[in-house]
């Protein structure tokens, strides 16, 4: 439904004495790819929330075009468990290719093996290619340690890689950066290793497309200039420009240590600038409660960019940050749902209506219109949880794609067998649609149009899409009219 405006109501008059009902398009409905089916022992019909599935989703043009790849824990594709490539995937458009058999190792119990968490794009000096990082001892062969390079036919490692003795090696993201020396490609994560050096705390470091060195403040062991270090896991990292110019913002469930008096001076948050590390907010809980960060982005939803953040639902929800403090813009939707979940990923996304943030709350695919959070008519997940989404135009229409650990998905209250990943085809809106003669102006003609369309019942004048011909379609179209064309 349209926007209500006022409208000028002398533009014609119109009596109708008659309701014809016809019918009317179907709604787009999700197409379906072949599923990802995990290690077989993970995806038992007994055990559907498993620990294979999907981690990451990235386009990258590795020079035919962009393709979509997958990260995360699996190894076949389709229902004849045919030998995909363990952890990492291609998919053209029409079917999964594997990447050179993907990745083998990794620390841990064995649970944690052979996981693709992150993946970005990054041109070194020598072109883009794709990085990606996980818990893996080897890519197609190449020893990477938890980091690689794949340029589109081959693996390539980024010096001695990160790794936590026997642990499982957990860089959990990848951001470009350029801290004043040059960009370089920032690795975050839960790791104590850097380039097989000595233990310096982890967490914390930096690809140039030469050397990978520690970040100081990554550790106890290597504090910054002014003493000041991170103590915990990093989830997240991204670039914002508070007014004071571009700085690399972390996220995940540490803490900032000031070493000199051995204090806490924040959580969950810090701003690094490319020399020193400093809180958000006030106090150590920052105003956003006990809850795990797991993701942040910016976005400018009219008000100004701003840095956004979430977490677990009931605590943090979705915040934002605007340079001084923390406005949780969670409202009743996250109250009202009667569940706790963690959001695990939030993404700016143009479906048809502008560029929009858009999460998952459980089941829900939810967006936000700079007042509000809606329910989008396309929710997902059913046994499981969403990890990751993205969305691209093909055939000049949009499509989300979204994975997880779920095994089913609904769509238009019909259930879908996805296995961990599901494409959905959306419909496109006409920026003018009361352009019915289509010369990119309105005039009497597009109202001739549309009192001709009107009278032969043509799909086209039914503008409220009720499969009816009544007063709400000359409303709508007076509606429409009177917005003009952009």
């Amino acid at each position: 439904m349209k926007p209500t405006i006022k409208i000028k109501t002398e533009i014609m008059a119109v009596c109708l004495c008659t309701t014809v009902s016809v019918s009317v398009a179907q709604e787009c409905l999700p197409e379906i790819l072949n599923r990802f089916d995990g290690i077989p022992e993970l995806w038992d019909d007994n055990d559907a929330i498993s620990n294979g599935g999907i981690n990451c989703l990235q386009y990258f043009d590795s020079g035919s075009g962009p393709e979509l790849y997958a990260g995360g824990k699996f190894n076949k594709t389709n229902d004849d468990q045919a030998f995909l490539g363990n952890g990492i995937a291609k998919w053209d458009g029409t079917q999964w290719s594997s990447l050179l058999g993907g990745v083998v190792g990794g620390g841990g119990a064995g649970l944690n093996l052979m996981t693709v968490s992150t993946m970005t794009v990054w041109d070194d000096g020598t072109g883009e290619a794709l990085y990606i990082g996980g818990n893996f001892n080897f890519a197609g062969g190449v020893q990477t340690n938890g980091l690689a390079k794949w340029d589109g036919t081959s693996y390539s490692q980024l010096a001695g890689g990160v790794h936590t003795g026997s642990g499982p090696i957990l860089p959990t993201d990848l951001t470009p950066f350029d801290d004043g020396t040059g960009e370089a490609l920032y690795i975050v994560g839960n790791f104590s290793f850097v380039d097989n050096g000595p233990f310096l705390g982890g967490r914390f470091a930096k690809w140039d497309g030469t050397s990978l060195t520690q970040v100081p403040g990554g550790g106890s062991q290597l504090p910054t200039e002014g003493g000041r270090y991170l103590s915990g896991a990093v989830t997240s990292a991204e670039v914002y420009d508070d007014g004071t110019g571009p700085a690399l913002y972390l996220a995940g469930g540490f803490s900032l240590v000031d070493g000199n008096t051995g204090t806490i001076i924040g959580s969950k948050f810090a701003k690094w600038d490319g020399t020193e590390l400093f809180p958000l907010g006030n106090g150590s809980t920052n105003g956003v409660g006990s809850a795990q960060v797991v993701d942040l982005l910016v976005f400018d939803d009219g008000s100004g960019s701003k840095l956004y953040a979430c977490g677990a639902a009931s605590i943090l929800g979705i915040s934002r940050w605007d340079g001084s403090s923390w406005e949780a813009i969670s409202d009743d939707l996250f109250s009202s749902d009667g569940q706790s979940p963690s959001l695990q990923s939030i993404e700016v996304m143009d479906l048809g209506d502008g560029p929009t943030l858009y999460t998952y709350l459980g089941e829900y695919f939810i967006r936000w219109d700079g007042e509000h959070w809606y329910i989008v008519n396309y929710g997902y997940s059913g046994f499981g949880v969403v990890n990751t989404f993205t969305s691209a135009i093909e055939d000049g229409q949009p499509v989300l794609y979204t994975g997880g650990t779920f095994e089913y998905s609904v769509a238009n209250e019909t259930a879908f067998d996805t296995r961990g990943i599901v494409k959905t085809s959306f419909c496109t809106q006409d920026s003018c649609p009361a352009d019915l003669t289509g010369d990119g102006s309105l005039n009497f003609l597009d109202v001739s149009e549309f009192l001709s369309a009107f009278g032969s019942m043509d799909p086209s004048a039914d503008f409220n899409t009720d499969g009816s011909f009544n007063f709400l379609d000359v409303s709508e179209f007076l509606a429409a009219f009177s917005e003009g064309c952009p």
